[in-house]
C-alpha cells in the first residue's frame, strides 16, 4: 500500500513542484486524495453491504442517510416477508408516471433524482428493508504515513497517474499536451485495473439479461463523487 509521503515525493519530483507545507504540498495532497477516491469508485474497491429499514408510507430517501459514506451503489434489492425483490432502475419520467396510480408493496422500482435523492415505487409497506452493495468513500490521506489501505498495492500507479494529469494541467503545460497524455495513460490504466478486478471471480460471466438496469447510481467523470 502506497503512503501519502511516497505519492508526494513521486509527484513533486516528476512535476518539479515544491513538496513542503509552505510550497505545493497542499495542492499535491488534494490531487492524491482525488485520485484515491476516483480509483476506488471506478474499480469498486471498498464495497460494503448496507441494510436500511424503510419507513412504511415513505417513498423518498436521502442517500446520505441510507448509505452515509457511499460514492456509488452497485446493486439494490428489498427484503420483505422473507423474500428478496431486486429493484429495477427506471427513468425519472417513468417513476412520476407510475406514481400517478396506486401500487401495492413490496417496492420493485427505483430512480435517482440528482445525486442524492432515492425514489421508490410502489411506496414501501411495513417491514420492508432496503439492502444494497455500496462503494464506500476511502479515508482521506492526511498524515505522511497514511496509506491506500482499501486497494491493492499493485494499482497505486493509477493514483500517481491521476496526480500527474492534474499537476500537468495545474502547471499549464498546454503547449506540450502533458496533461492530455497523463489523462490518457490514467484512463487506460484504470481500464486494465477494472478488467483485472472482474477476473478475480473468474473470467467467465453469466449471460447478459435484457433490460434497462444500470449498475452505478452516480456519474462517471473523474473526481466527481458525493
Amino acid at each position: 500500500m502506497g503512503t501519502l509521503a511516497v505519492f508526494r515525493t513521486r509527484l513533486a519530483t516528476k512535476l518539479g513542484l515544491d513538496n513542503t507545507s509552505s510550497g505545493d504540498q497542499t495542492q499535491i495532497d488534494e490531487w492524491i486524495n482525488e485520485g484515491y477516491r476516483d480509483v476506488v469508485r471506478r474499480a469498486k474497491f471498498n464495497v460494503t453491504d448496507v441494510s436500511f429499514s424503510l419507513t412504511s408510507g415513505s417513498a423518498d430517501y436521502q442517500m446520505s442517510s441510507v448509505a452515509v459514506s457511499a460514492m456509488a451503489v452497485i446493486e439494490l434489492w428489498v427484503e420483505a416477508t422473507s423474500q428478496s425483490y431486486p429493484l429495477e432502475r427506471i427513468p425519472v419520467e417513468e417513476m412520476i408516471r407510475r406514481r400517478r396510480t396506486a401500487g401495492s408493496a413490496p417496492t420493485r422500482y427505483y430512480t435517482m433524482m440528482g445525486q442524492n435523492l432515492l425514489l421508490l415505487y410502489p411506496t414501501p409497506g411495513a417491514g420492508e428493508t432496503l439492502r444494497l452493495y455500496a462503494v464506500n468513500r476511502p479515508p482521506a490521506l492526511s498524515l505522511s504515513s497514511d496509506s491506500t489501505s482499501v486497494m491493492p498495492l499493485e494499482w497505486d500507479k493509477a493514483i500517481e497517474l491521476y496526480g500527474l494529469w492534474q499537476g500537468a494541467e495545474y502547471d499549464q503545460q498546454a503547449t506540450s499536451k502533458e496533461g492530455e497524455t497523463h489523462y490518457q495513460r490514467y484512463v487506460m490504466f484504470v481500464a486494465e485495473l477494472r478488467k483485472a478486478t472482474r477476473w478475480l471471480g473468474g473470467k467467465r460471466l453469466s449471460p447478459a439479461v435484457a433490460g434497462r438496469r444500470s449498475r452505478l447510481l452516480y456519474p462517471d467523470p473523474p473526481s466527481q463523487d458525493l
